[in-house]
């Protein structure tokens, strides 16, 4: 089944197309990468896809539903969750009640017949799966400010995960990061469990090979190409718009 399927999708910001009928399916449990130069339509795509935008013409369905019309709201309560290339996270709070707040967000009021001591074992329990998940377990105590990077990163996935997201979108994870951040963010999304489904816009060639089942290349907001690493690795249009001898290597 399909995760995540975008449709002829287009958006204008005036007369300028930032996305030109642009189709993009992900299946669940899958790691699909979105490539492209700068100005290629990424972000637009990831905005799009969590109803940040609205598109000119197009469907998004997410799950087999269509929530083209639906808002972040509702498309976070069915199951989406985003990161951002700078880590948006509660920087005076501790790590653990970042992860409290995430839980406590997706959930919202509603009527429940477990007691609230039974409720707040639940979320703290969801909150330190979220953090295990993404090798965080040591550091619940510390204020988010405190972090390093790279951890504020992996928190912020830790945040998607707890707030009950099956499709993550994560905006270049390995942006601003050391080598040794960069393999331990690339290590976190390996670990990840297939019952994640994970999009991602990455710039780190090594990463973004080593991670995808699949990858999608925009180019003018365009779909250039997509399809297996080998395939893309192997594609002329793609080495000469985008990707150069980069990919030889």
């Amino acid at each position: 089944m399909l995760a995540l399927e975008v449709s002829n999708v287009t958006v204008r910001y005036g007369g300028v197309e930032a996305l030109n009928r642009v189709s993009l399916s992900v299946s669940e449990g899958e790691r699909h990468v979105v490539l492209g130069p700068n100005g290629a339509g990424k972000t637009t795509l990831f905005n799009l896809i969590l109803g940040e935008v609205r598109p000119a013409a197009g469907v998004i369905r997410l799950h087999g539903e269509d929530v083209t019309r639906r808002s972040v709201v509702q498309r976070v309560r069915r199951g989406l969750g985003r990161t951002y290339q700078q880590p948006e996270v509660l920087a005076r709070l501790r790590v653990e009640d970042n992860l409290i707040l995430a839980v406590r967000g997706r959930i919202g009021p509603r009527f429940t017949v477990f007691s609230k001591r039974e409720r707040d074992r639940d979320t703290r329990k969801r909150a330190f799966a979220a953090l295990n998940a993404v090798a965080l377990g040591g550091v619940a105590e510390r204020r988010a400010h405190e972090l390093a990077h790279g951890q504020a990163k992996q928190l912020e996935i830790a945040m998607a995960l707890a707030g009950g997201a099956r499709v993550v979108l994560l905006d270049e994870p390995a942006s601003g990061l050391s080598a040794g951040e960069r393999k331990q963010i690339t290590a976190v999304i390996d670990g990840l469990d297939r019952s994640v489904t994970v999009i991602v816009i990455e710039h780190d060639m090594d990463i973004a090979f080593h991670i995808a089942d699949r990858l999608t290349v925009l180019h003018q907001g365009r779909v250039l190409a997509c399809g297996d690493p080998e395939r893309v690795r192997a594609a002329a249009e793609v080495r000469e718009a985008y990707l150069g001898s980069g990919l030889d290597g």
